[in-house]
Order: C-alpha cells, then sequence, then structure tokens
C-alpha cells in the first residue's frame, strides 16, 4: 500500500486555516460545510505527532487562604505532511501571523478549533516525496481554555 492522498487521509487530520473570523460550534451538516468552505488547506498532520496540553499559569491568594488559578496556557505541536494541495511556500506565508487554524479528522469527525494562533515552523526534511514539518505554537495569559482552542465532533446529517 502506497503513500496515496487517499492512503493518508484516512490516518491524519487536515490541517487547515483561514484569517481569523467569528466562531460558533456547527450545529448541522450544512453549517459544518459552510464553516469549512472558510479555510485553505495546508496539508495533513500525523495523528500521533499531535500534542496539546493545557495548563494554569499561576495563582494567587486569597483573604480566605484559597488560591485562585490565573491565566490559562496552552501549546500546541505537531507534524506538517505537506500534500499536493499546498507547498512549503503557503507555510512560510502564514507563520508568525493570527490565523484560525483547523486540524479536522475525516476518519472520525472529530475537530479541534485553535483560534488566532501564531504557529513556528521548524526546518523541512524531506522523507521520500512528503515533506515533514514540525510546527508550534504557544499562548498565555489567555482567559479561559476556549480561548485556546475548542474541541466538538462533525455534525452528521
Amino acid at each position: 500500500m502506497g503513500r496515496t492522498l487517499t492512503n493518508i487521509k484516512r490516518r491524519h487530520y487536515r490541517v487547515l486555516h483561514r484569517d481569523p473570523a467569528a466562531f460558533s460550534v456547527p450545529a448541522t451538516a450544512a453549517d459544518f460545510d459552510t464553516f469549512l468552505a472558510t479555510f485553505t488547506e495546508l496539508g495533513y498532520c500525523e495523528g500521533g505527532s499531535i500534542e496539546s496540553a493545557i495548563e494554569t499559569q499561576g495563582k494567587i491568594g486569597l483573604d480566605d487562604g484559597t488560591r485562585l488559578p490565573v491565566g490559562i496556557k496552552g501549546t500546541l505541536k505537531g507534524t506538517l505532511l505537506q500534500s499536493e494541495v499546498a507547498d512549503y511556500t503557503a507555510v512560510e506565508t502564514i507563520e508568525g501571523v493570527k490565523q484560525d487554524i483547523l486540524l479536522y479528522s475525516e476518519d472520525t469527525g472529530m475537530c479541534i478549533f485553535y483560534p488566532n494562533a501564531i504557529l513556528e515552523f521548524q526546518e523541512s526534511v524531506k522523507s521520500g516525496d512528503i515533506e515533514k514539518i514540525p510546527f508550534t505554537y504557544e499562548a498565555e495569559n489567555l482567559g479561559s481554555k476556549s480561548e485556546f482552542r475548542t474541541r466538538f465532533q462533525q455534525p452528521t446529517a
């Protein structure tokens, strides 16, 4: 079995981007199709390469002795597999620029939306005919977890 785009799609998340825009979780299959159409393809990401973490940045002490968490820090790491749809020049144009990022599994319907993400890409490494590009996104001083990411399931008809 070769590394055709069909085989890649089956085991990986699509990585899509767009300029930042208003977001709400799509309620219907038609809403999802409209939402998906606002994005541009970057490539695919190996599911096992995705690491996403959310943690509290600090705590302040209250008068009653309890400690209140303040500020959320989020981290996203992954490895982008370039496809025929986009090449490395597409990655370079969005590096360091706020983008809405969508990781979407066509196989399971799982979606992870990262608003206003600023991706950093590491050096590209050639492996056969598929280019692998590690990426990271770190956000600090967020007021809530949803400011970093929202997970949802693709609605079905």
